[in-house]
């Protein structure tokens, strides 16, 4: 959603502001991405490595900055903009370019069922992908092959199926933890053990632990008695 997207939102918020007549006819400018805030917030704070032509047209005096990009909405998903679809105009900025992932490739089932959409590409599409060949294509109208993936809750056996198949996962991994619980127990108990024993005081001197000195094995000398 930066590089050639920021360049466009240049080119495309100035016509705007040069053809006042696209905003009341309620042509909308949109930028559609998941971090379509952060980007133009960031934007404006890296004027200085951008061309020089972009860099004059920031006064700092006046506050007026050229990625302010007044006429240009922000949208984070397509299902934002799918109410006003029908009923409004719109420029909708969208990545990726290949159509393969991102709000471009939900938004493109939406446009290509009408004659009255375009989709216009900025570069060339990477070979293999969706963007690719619309491209090859140049005769119209043609059939294209949209893989359309929609999420949908689980009924009836494969439910069940499921529902076993996460039992026995959840059986399982109890098991692991009890085996490991235990291993970790052991670990515990014999460290403890361990330090108790190196940590014992030693033996008294003369005590039962210990062979008494050998001086006091020595029978005592025997008295001697004069006169």
């Amino acid at each position: 959603a930066s590089g050639r997207c920021l360049e466009l939102l240049l080119v495309l918020d100035k016509l705007w502001q040069e053809e006042p007549g696209l905003a009341k006819r309620g042509c909308r400018l949109v930028l559609c991405h998941a971090m379509a805030q952060n980007v133009v917030r960031l934007s404006r704070s890296m004027s200085e490595w951008m061309s020089s032509s972009v860099s004059d047209a920031f006064d700092a005096l006046k506050g007026d900055h050229p990625f302010e990009l007044r006429n240009v909405e922000v949208a984070h998903s397509i299902g934002e903009l799918r109410p006003d679809l029908a009923r409004r105009p719109a420029v909708i900025l969208a990545t990726h370019g290949s159509l393969e992932c991102g709000p471009a490739r939900d938004l493109l089932p939406l446009v290509a069922s009408s004659k009255l959409h375009r989709v216009i590409f900025t570069q060339r599409a990477p070979p293999g992908t969706q963007a690719a060949k619309l491209q090859r294509h140049t005769q119209r109208p043609f059939n294209l092959n949209l893989p359309v993936h929609v999420k949908q809750a689980l009924e009836g056996k494969e439910l069940e199926d499921w529902e076993r198949a996460a039992a026995a996962a959840r059986a399982e991994q109890s098991e692991v933890d009890d085996r490991q619980r235990f291993v970790d127990e052991i670990k515990g108990f014999t460290a403890s053990a361990a330090s108790a024993v190196a940590g014992a005081s030693p033996a008294a001197p003369g005590s039962a632990l210990e062979p008494a000195p050998e001086s006091a094995l020595e029978p005592a000398p025997e008295a001697k008695s004069e006169g």
